[in-house]
C-alpha cells in the first residue's frame, strides 16, 4: 500500500534524489546499513581536539571587522549608546579615548593574515574627527574594495574629499527620525551613491519616510526602544508562513545546528582596544591580548556567542529550531530568544 501511495513515493524519491538515503527491500534478519552523519569542518570540534587548532583556522575565522576608530562626535543622538547594540552604527562609549592608537590598527592589519576577511566597517564617533586619518587610509588600501564607512546623517557634511574618494559607493548614512524636520535632501544623498539607512520605531516612521523617498531605494532597520514591542511583534517577529517561505537549503539547516549565522566571524574593536561581540559583550583587549588569542577563545569557549544556536535556548523543543534565523542582536536587547509569533503545532 505504501509503494502505491503517491505522497510516500514522492518523499522517498526526494530522499534518494538528494542522496540522503535509499529504499531497500526488507528481508528477515536484515541488518540496515550504517549511515555516516556529516561532520562540519567548523572547529572539527576544536574544543576537544585543541592540538588541531591551526593558525590558518583561527585567522581564517574572522569574516567581518568593525573598527570604531574614534569617540569624537557632536551629534548628540538620543540613543547614541543603543544603536550599535542592534545594528552597525557609530557610538560613543564611556571611558574610550578620543582616538584609537594608530599603532594598534597597524599591528592588527599588517602583522596578521586574515584569509577570509570579506568586510571592514569603519565607524566612529565621527570618522572625520580621527586624527590619524591619512595613515589609516594607507593601511586600509589593500582592503579598499572591502571597506565601508558609517556616518550619522548629522556628520555627513564633515566628510572630506579623501574619504569620499576612498569609500566611493561604500558609504552608509544612518538616519534616526527623532530630528525628522532637519533631514537634508535625500535625493542629493542618493545621487551621490550613498547607502541610506533609516532607523524606525513604528509604522508612523515608515509612513513619513515613504513620503520622502521610495522604500525600495533605501534600507529600513527597526530600532527597539523598549516601548515599541508591539511594533516588533506585528512587523518583525515571524510566523509559520514566513519560515516556510524562506529559501532553506541543507547547508543552511546544517549550519544552524552548529553556529550562529548572525554573530559568527564578526568582532568590533573600540578606541580603547576592547574587542566586543554582539551586544557589547567583551572578549578581550588588543593592548594585552593578540588577535589570535581572542579569536581562539571565540572558537573554543563553550559560551561563545559565535556558537549560540537556538538549540541552546528555550527554542530547543520547537520543530522549527534549525529553520529559524539565528539569534540576532535584537533578541539580546529585547531579552527574548524566540522573536516569533509562537506556532501552535496541535
Amino acid at each position: 500500500d505504501v509503494m502505491n501511495n503517491k505522497v510516500y513515493m514522492n518523499f522517498f524519491n526526494f530522499i534518494m534524489d538528494n542522496y540522503l538515503g535509499d529504499l531497500l527491500p526488507y528481508r528477515e534478519n536484515f541488518i540496515p546499513p550504517f549511515i555516516f552523519s556529516a561532520i562540519p569542518k567548523i572547529r572539527l570540534d576544536y574544543r576537544y581536539t585543541k592540538d588541531l587548532l591551526l593558525y590558518e583556522d583561527v585567522m581564517g575565522s574572522l569574516l567581518t571587522l568593525n573598527l570604531h576608530i574614534t569617540s569624537s562626535c557632536n551629534a548628540n543622538c538620543n540613543a547614541c549608546k543603543e544603536y550599535y547594540r542592534q545594528m552597525n552604527s557609530c557610538t560613543i562609549r564611556d571611558g574610550d579615548p578620543k582616538n584609537m592608537d594608530i599603532s594598534l590598527v597597524r599591528k592588527l592589519l599588517l602583522e596578521n593574515r586574515f584569509v577570509n576577511l570579506s568586510r571592514i566597517n569603519i565607524l566612529g564617533g565621527n570618522i572625520s574627527c580621527y586624527c590619524y586619518l591619512d595613515e589609516l587610509l594607507k593601511l586600509l588600501e589593500p582592503y579598499r574594495d572591502r571597506c565601508y564607512a558609517y556616518y550619522n546623517i548629522h556628520n555627513i557634511d564633515s566628510m572630506g574629499e579623501k574619504l569620499v574618494e576612498f569609500f566611493s559607493d561604500r558609504i552608509c548614512v544612518i538616519i534616526d527620525l527623532h530630528l525628522f524636520d532637519k533631514i537634508p535632501n535625500l535625493e542629493l544623498l542618493k545621487n551621490r551613491g550613498y547607502n541610506i539607512v533609516f532607523l524606525v520605531k513604528n509604522m508612523f516612521d515608515i509612513e513619513r519616510i515613504e513620503r520622502l523617498i521610495p522604500l525600495n531605494e533605501l534600507t529600513i532597520m527597526p530600532f527597539y526602544s523598549k516601548d515599541n514591542l508591539d511594533f516588533f511583534k506585528e512587523y518583525v517577529f515571524w510566523n509559520e508562513s514566513d519560515l516556510l517561505s524562506m529559501n532553506h537549503t541543507f547547508t543552511s539547516i546544517h549550519r544552524n545546528q552548529f553556529l550562529n549565522d548572525s554573530f559568527f566571524g564578526e568582532i568590533s574593536v573600540f578606541p580603547s582596544g576592547d574587542v566586543l561581540v554582539a551586544d557589547g559583550i567583551s572578549c578581550g583587549n588588543l593592548n594585552s591580548l593578540s588577535i589570535y588569542d581572542i579569536l581562539s577563545d571565540l572558537l573554543l569557549k563553550e559560551d561563545s556567542l559565535w556558537f549560540l544556536t537556538r538549540s541552546k535556548t528555550d527554542c530547543n523543543g520547537c520543530v522549527f529550531v534549525n529553520l529559524c534565523p539565528s539569534i540576532s542582536k535584537y533578541e539580546l536587547r529585547i531579552g527574548q530568544n524566540n522573536l516569533c509569533n509562537k506556532i501552535d503545532l496541535q
